[in-house]
């Protein structure tokens, strides 16, 4: 005949294995002085979804001629699933970005590869390699917060070195003078 209320505060972990989603419990009630079940009663836990997104680029560091290839690693650590945005931007506006999808759905508790293609604004046929700093951006999307920024850097390569100007010019000159100076 006795009574008592009580409280039941449950706490899921934060692990994709919990799912977004009701999750039925049964609440039984144990007699200590009978050691025995006096009562349950059906309820429910209704688990809401969270985003945890993490990328990585690979690698973090690219070299070419005509474009740089570069793989960006999206992983989903949170109980639902994500769609994210892929982005990306350079420091001077002037390069290029294909991405394989520009939007990625990713299942709770897995991850993605989604390849992109940097291309140079043009060509340099003769010079220095050039280094470009370019950041990339994978946004879950609906969330106000801004992701961080993964910095990588595409270095874009001559087709021919820049001691060939120096060298040309002497190399001319020499055969110029052989030329003239023959008898």
């Amino acid at each position: 005949t006795y009574e008592q209320e009580l409280q039941i505060h449950v706490h899921p972990p934060r692990v994709p294995q919990a799912e977004a989603r009701p999750w039925p419990i049964e609440v039984v009630a144990t007699s200590r002085a009978y050691e025995t079940q006096v009562a349950s009663a059906p309820a429910s836990v209704s688990i809401q979804p969270y985003q945890d997104v993490v990328a990585k680029l690979v690698p973090d560091r690219s070299a070419g001629r005509l474009k740089a290839r570069f793989t960006l690693t999206v992983r989903n650590r949170a109980n639902a699933p994500t769609e994210v945005a892929l982005s990306a931007e350079d420091t001077d506006g002037e390069l290029e970005f294909r991405f394989a999808q520009p939007s990625v759905t990713v299942e709770a508790g897995r991850g993605i590869e989604a390849p992109f293609t940097v291309l140079p604004p043009k060509q340099i046929w003769l010079g220095r390699p050039k280094d470009r700093s370019i950041r990339v951006i994978a946004a879950p999307v609906g969330v106000d917060q801004p992701p961080p920024q993964l910095p990588g850097t595409y270095r874009q390569r001559s087709w021919l070195p820049w001691w060939l100007a120096v060298v040309a010019p002497v190399a001319a000159a020499i055969v110029a003078a052989i030329i003239l100076l023959a008898p």
